[in-house]
């Protein structure tokens, strides 16, 4: 985790209204609900969709729960815009990078998609875990063609 990353996890956690509410999230996570989650921390400050996505990830990974939510943050947002382009699709159906193309912002309904689409890809390549799947577009993500 980077510097900034890390006084920011540390700005939310010393604030007890925060921490209460990121409970709240995880326990709904854990009980299956992604998208409350995901919206329930769409106002938290420095809590952003990227860091937002992870935190569900490992709430709902740790608990079990199939489908987990995955991780979707810049690097597999532009993975996701590349594949589109090269397949016909638009990016807007999983998330949305913003106007300068550096974040992803949040919308509950399109990490929903991308949890439900990416679940559905992994099956159909015959992919154990979804998750492994989205850990490939992070890594790689640069090699797929931008056209």
């Amino acid at each position: 985790m980077g510097k900034i990353a890390a006084k920011n996890a540390l700005e939310i956690l010393d604030n007890d209204p925060n921490l209460v509410r990121i409970s709240s999230i995880i326990y709904d996570t854990q009980q299956g609900n992604a998208r409350k989650a995901y919206r329930a921390g769409y106002d938290i400050k420095w809590l952003g969709a990227s860091f937002l996505s992870k935190l569900l990830y490992f709430a709902g990974r740790d608990a079990g729960f199939n489908p987990i939510p995955l991780i979707l943050d810049t690097r597999v947002a532009k993975a996701l815009r590349r594949l589109g382009h090269l397949e016909g699709w638009s990016l807007g159906l999983f998330a949305d990078l913003g106007v300068e193309g550096t974040s992803v912002q949040h919308d509950e309904t399109r990490y929903g998609n991308y949890i439900r689409g990416m679940h559905a890809w992994a099956n159909q390549l015959k992919c154990p875990k979804a998750d492994s799947l989205e850990y490939f577009l992070f890594r790689d993500w640069y090699k797929i063609p931008e056209h």
